[in-house]
């Protein structure tokens, strides 16, 4: 098995954050961490750092700000905390939250991360496919959306595992 070094495993999830493409890496792989950075307020990340999911600024050594994309059906992914490993971002209770889940099929936990042509993401709810991921109002909530809202995009930041 080839070993990997720190450094090529972040150039690898710089790599997959840059291109466009998302991975599902084998289990014998690290994880590649993802920050989702919102577009019309930059110094806005998702992070749990408080308990519960929310945008806002963050220090850079926060591992509640680091996710892993886990491969759900295509073209979904499960969206699941480093530093809380069992929390996901969903909405089965109606109001977007991040929490254990108690089934991986749960589709409320489950979201399309659908590419604009610049370069970020809009992350759409399977479960409810018309909610898109957004803080245009402020806080972090989900809804329809207008497609010129830069509040529902964001940008997938590659983070150093290896990183404390």
């Amino acid at each position: 098995m080839e070993r990997v070094t720190a450094p090529a495993r972040f150039r690898r999830a710089l790599f997959v954050a840059a291109s466009g493409l998302l991975l599902a890496f084998s289990p014998a792989e690290e994880p590649a961490y993802t920050r989702f950075q919102n577009r019309a307020k930059p110094k806005e990340f998702l992070h749990l750092e408080n308990g519960r999911l929310e945008s806002g600024p963050i220090k850079n050594n926060w591992k509640s700000a680091d996710w892993i994309l886990e491969r759900a059906d295509p073209p979904y992914f499960r969206i699941r905390n480093r530093a809380r490993a069992a929390f996901y971002i969903h909405e089965q209770t109606g109001d977007i939250e991040a929490g254990p889940i108690l089934d991986p099929g749960w589709h409320s936990a489950q979201w399309a991360l659908q590419r604009t042509p610049d370069g970020y993401v809009r992350l759409r709810n399977r479960w409810r496919n018309e909610d898109y991921l957004h803080i245009e109002n402020g806080a972090i909530q989900t809804g329809t959306i207008e497609s010129r809202w830069q509040s529902a995009q964001w940008k997938l930041v590659a983070v150093d595992s290896t990183r404390d």
